[in-house]
C-alpha cells in the first residue's frame, strides 16, 4: 500500500509534503517527491511506486488500483472498477487542484470540500453463462485459485482476516491448499460466533491463528482512532470497523499483506435481503451492490488496513473471478433459499460442512459488538443533546444517538467539511436496527 498525493502546481513540495505527512501511515518506508511538467507528485511508499516519474501510484494488482499519470501538465486518474484503491481531490488554498490517498490529507492544504474520484460502476456487458452448475461451480473454483495464487507469489508473507464466515474460509482454505502455512487473525468478543467459527475454521485448516479479545473499554480507548482512519461517523460502518481495526493491528505485528473476504456478498448475492425480495426486483437489486463497496466496506477494509501499514489482497474482486461471477444467474447465486449457493458448491470439498453452510451475519453481529456500541451512545448522548443534534448542517438527519457519538469523534479527529458527500452511507435495514 501507498500514500499518494500531488498538486498540479510548479513549486509545490511543501504543499505536498504537508499533505504526505498525514499519509505516512500507509507507506512507512519512505516518502518521496518530484515535479514533472509543472506538477509535484509524492508518495509515502509501502509497496515499489514503479520507474515511470510521471506516474505515481497505490497499486497491488489488478483488482487494487490508483494510478496518476502526468500527461502534458495535465493530471489524469485511474482507478480499479470496484474502487478498492481510494482517490479524493480538492482545490487547495490559491485554487490548484491536489489528490491525495485519504481526505484528512488534503485539509493539510486547506481543502473545505473534497470530493472522492470515482467514474461510476460499469457493469461489462457479457450474456449470462448457460452452463450447468457444477461446471460453473468448477470453473469459479478455478478462478478463485489463481487470484488467490497470484497474490501468494507477488507476497508470499500474506495472512488472512478470518471470520469463520464462507468467504475469509474459503480463500484461507485455498491459501493453505497452496502455501501450507498462512497467520489468521479474528477479533470479537470472548466466544462470538465470529471467534468461535474462526477457531473451528482455523483449526480445520491448521492456520498460525490470533485472536483478539474485545471488550468495552478496548473499543471505546481505540473508537477515536478508528474513526480518525476510517474518516466516516456511518453507523454500520464504524461498528464493523471497530473489529477491523483491532484485527489489523494485531496482523501488522506479522505480515504486510492481508487476504480479505471482501466482495463476494456483492458477487453473489450474499444479503439475506435479497432473499426476502420479489424475485422480478432481485436481479435489479443484485446488480447495484458492486457500485456500493468503494464509499463502504472498501473503504473499511482500505483504512483499516492502511493504518497500521497494511495492504490487503482481494481475490474476490480480481478480474477474472468478477467477471465470471457477474455472469453467473441469480437463480445459481439464490437457490432453495440458500445464498451465495453457487459458491458453497465450489468449495463444499475444501471445508466442514457447518462452515460451508453458515448462513451470512454482517462483520459487526458476527464479533457480537452492537449491543455494547448502542447501550454505550444510550448512556453517554441524552435525549436532549440528540434532539439538538441530530440534524446536521447538510441537512442529513441522524438516526439515533450511537451515530451522533461517531459524528462527535469525527468532528473532533477529522474535522468539519462544508460537503459531506463523498462520504458513504450504509443503507439501513429491518435486521440493522437491532442490537
Amino acid at each position: 500500500m501507498n500514500g499518494i498525493a500531488g498538486m498540479a502546481a510548479a513549486g509545490a513540495s511543501n504543499d505536498v509534503e504537508r499533505i504526505l505527512s498525514r499519509l505516512r501511515h500507509r507507506g512507512r518506508r519512505a516518502v518521496r517527491l518530484w515535479e514533472i511538467d509543472g506538477v509535484t507528485l509524492g508518495v509515502a511508499e509501502g509497496e515499489p511506486r514503479g520507474e515511470d516519474p510521471r506516474v505515481v501510484r497505490d497499486e497491488t494488482g489488478p483488482e487494487r488500483f490508483v494510478r496518476v499519470c502526468v500527461t502534458g501538465g495535465r493530471l489524469e486518474f485511474h482507478r480499479d472498477p470496484f474502487g478498492a484503491a481510494p482517490l479524493y481531490l480538492g482545490e487547495a488554498k490559491g485554487g490548484a487542484l491536489c489528490f491525495a490517498s485519504e481526505i484528512k490529507a488534503l485539509r493539510a492544504v486547506g481543502v473545505s470540500k473534497p470530493r472522492e474520484y470515482w467514474p461510476g460502476w460499469h457493469p461489462p456487458k457479457a450474456s449470462l453463462l448457460s452452463d450447468p452448475p457444477e461446471v460453473l461451480a468448477r470453473e469459479l473454483r478455478r478462478r478463485l485459485e489463481n487470484a488467490v495464487g497470484q497474490s501468494l507469489v507477488a507476497y508470499p508473507d500474506a495472512g488472512t482476516w478470518l471470520s469463520g464466515g464462507l468467504d475469509s474460509t474459503t480463500v484461507t482454505a485455498l491459501a493453505m491448499k497452496q502455501r501450507g502455512m498462512l497467520h489468521t487473525f479474528a477479533a470479537g468478543l470472548s466466544e462470538s460466533p465470529d471467534l468461535r467459527f474462526a477457531r473451528q475454521a482455523a483449526e480445520f485448516l491448521k492456520t498460525r491463528h490470533h485472536e483478539v479479545a474485545v471488550s468495552l473499554p478496548l473499543i471505546r480507548s481505540v473508537l477515536p482512532d478508528v474513526i480518525e482512519a476510517l474518516e466516516s461517523f456511518d453507523g454500520l460502518l464504524v461498528r464493523s470497523s471497530v473489529v477491523h481495526y483491532l484485527a489489523a493491528r494485531e496482523a501488522s505485528q506479522w505480515t504486510s499483506h492481508v487476504f480479505s473476504g471482501e466482495g463476494s456478498d456483492e458477487l453473489f448475492a450474499g444479503y439475506a435481503w435479497i432473499k426476502n425480495m420479489k424475485s422480478s426486483a432481485r436481479a435489479a437489486a443484485v446488480a447495484l451492490l458492486p457500485g456500493q463497496l468503494h464509499h463502504t466496506a472498501l473503504q473499511r477494509v482500505d483504512r483499516c488496513a492502511g493504518a497500521y501499514g497494511l495492504t490487503p489482497l482481494l481475490p474476490y474482486l480480481h478480474p477474472e473471478v468478477a467477471a465470471y461471477a457477474l455472469r453467473i444467474p441469480l437463480s445459481w447465486k439464490i437457490k432453495d433459499d440458500c445464498e451465495k449457493w453457487i459458491l458453497r458448491q465450489a468449495v463444499r470439498e475444501l471445508l466442514p460442512t457447518a462452515l460451508v453452510l453458515r448462513p451470512k451475519a454482517k462483520f459487526w453481529q458476527g464479533c457480537g459488538i452492537g449491543g455494547l456500541l448502542s447501550e454505550w451512545a444510550e448512556r453517554a448522548v441524552s435525549d436532549k443533546d440528540f434532539s439538538r443534534e441530530r440534524v446536521l448542517p447538510n441537512g442529513w438527519s441522524l438516526p439515533g444517538k450511537e451515530e451522533l457519538l461517531y459524528y462527535r469523534l469525527f468532528r473532533e479527529r477529522v474535522g468539519d467539511f462544508e460537503t459531506l458527500e463523498w462520504m458513504g452511507r450504509t443503507l439501513v435495514r429491518p435486521e440493522d436496527k437491532s442490537p
